[in-house]
């Protein structure tokens, strides 16, 4: 799975109600990924990173969602900034907003693991990939938020021409611009986008829609982002007495290149001081460069690509969790 893997879900769930749910890929044990410095493109450590990433306010680890090397430096990352900043504070896109109460319930232990697993609507990864760092907030009294906009939200939106709805799962204040995070996007999803059909029942002439399709998809990323962003700016005037360092857990494409949710969160809060780390699926990652990629992030994580899905019988993908039929359905969504 590459670093679109959410901007490609989001696409199937517009046309297919389909949640994100990782693949888990099988197979022989792959190479060792590989921690670069993209300004020097010297391999370093996640403790010499650590160093530096503390003098920040918010540091975006973009992930592969099904990496278990991206995982494992997750936590590793978590445990090192904890150690030189105790303010910390872990943001995820892996919990949605109006699931909030349920984690701040499960960590002040109010709720056992199966309330959580049941209310909190983890992704079909979350044992294996979110677990340690929610174990590890809850073991050290850390606060976690839950980031993301509601997917149901977000699938929503992406059918509609209107404004996204006043909740407070949606951010207050979004935008959808014709920038470089746009073309970004727009690459990635061009081929699997359907246009408008331009007639109705019975071959009747449908409205002009507002937004083609594509913008559509494309706006509602952008929710997701401002939501994101709105999250971690309010984390930081929530526990600025205790000036917080934020650890944002996201997919690469929404912090790559500064775009998305970063350059977002930098409108909210001009002054923040930011760190990226990303990770890159390689072919070969020890000859990775990433002097290559020093635009995109402060430091690279080189992994192994996956083998392609129909490769093994292990790297068939699990079932998508349930959710809502349609924007009109009004069944609470579930898992």
């Amino acid at each position: 799975m590459n670093a679109t893997f959410l901007v490609g879900a989001l696409v199937l769930a517009l046309s297919q109600e389909g949640a994100p749910a990782p693949a888990k890929s099988g197979g022989d044990a792959p190479p060792a990924a590989r921690l670069l410095d993209a300004a020097s493109g010297a391999e370093v450590d996640v403790a010499a990173i650590a160093d530096a990433l503390a003098r920040r306010d918010v540091v975006f680890f973009g992930e592969q969602h099904d990496s278990a090397d991206a995982h494992a430096r997750e936590l590793e990352l978590a445990e090192e900034l904890f150690a030189r900043r105790p303010d910390l504070v872990l943001s995820f896109e892996m919990f949605e907003r109006d699931r909030q109460g349920f984690l701040d319930d499960y960590l002040a232990g109010r709720l056992d693991e199966a309330q959580l697993l049941a209310q909190a609507r983890p992704w079909p990864n979350y044992a294996e990939a979110y677990k340690p760092l929610i174990e590890f907030a809850k073991e050290h009294h850390l606060p976690v938020v839950a980031a993301c906009l509601p997917w149901s939200i977000a699938v929503a939106f992406g059918k509609s021409h209107g404004d996204p709805p006043r909740s407070p799962f949606v951010a207050r204040e979004w935008s959808a611009p014709a920038d470089a995070y746009r073309a970004r996007f727009v690459e990635v999803v061009k081929d699997h986008v359907k246009p408008d059909d331009a007639t109705g029942p019975n071959g009747a002439a449908q409205p002009i829609a507002r937004f083609d399709p594509l913008e559509r998809m494309y706006r509602s990323q952008c929710l997701r982002d401002d939501t994101m962003a709105e999250s971690i700016a309010d984390a930081l005037t929530r526990f600025r007495h205790r000036r917080p360092l934020v650890l944002h857990f996201c997919g690469s494409f929404h912090s790559d290149f500064g775009q998305g949710t970063v350059a977002r969160v930098l409108t909210r809060v001009p002054s923040v001081s930011i760190g990226i780390v990303t990770t890159i699926e390689s072919d070969d990652a020890a000859q990775s460069d990433a002097k290559k990629e020093s635009a995109r992030a402060n430091y690279v994580l080189f992994v192994p690509k996956p083998p392609p899905k129909n490769e093994t019988p292990e790297t068939k993908e699990p079932a998508a969790p349930k959710t809502p039929a349609s924007p009109d359905d009004t069944k609470p969504e579930s898992n």
